[in-house]
């Protein structure tokens, strides 16, 4: 039987015994455990009630117009936003998509869109 089970029980232990040495960072490591991030990553954030209307949306490019538009809705803080066919191409949709997916985030109710042939549709985000 260890001590424990004789009866003697923790009155015997000191804070003392329960101390325990950690061994010292190594030279490459930063002594702070928290991780440093290299570099700005950029991140979307969406309202609970775009995931809701977007889980219904039929094409993949409404996903990627709605996180485009409301991370420039943010940088803009808030205003109109112009939406040329350039700012999408770099995400994959073409100008057919981009149209088609402006309709279908104005059919959610999500945005307002202003259209002016032969110019980019300006977009106001609705927040509610």
């Amino acid at each position: 039987m260890n001590e424990v089970e004789k009866g003697s029980g923790f009155d015997s232990l000191s804070i003392d015994d329960l101390k325990m040495e950690l061994p010292p960072p190594l030279p490459d490591q930063p002594a702070s455990s928290s991780p440093r991030r290299k570099g700005k990553q950029q991140f979307v954030m969406v309202p609970l009630h775009w995931t809701e209307k977007l889980a219904k949306a039929k094409h993949l490019a409404t996903y990627r117009v709605a996180l485009h538009l409301l991370f420039q809705t943010w940088k803009k803080r808030g205003k109109t936003i112009p939406l040329s066919n350039m700012g999408l191409r770099d995400k994959g949709v073409s100008p057919r998509e981009k149209s088609r997916a402006l309709k279908e985030l104005e059919r959610f109710g999500l945005i307002k869109v202003a259209r002016n042939r032969g110019k980019s549709p300006l977009i106001e985000v609705l927040s509610e």
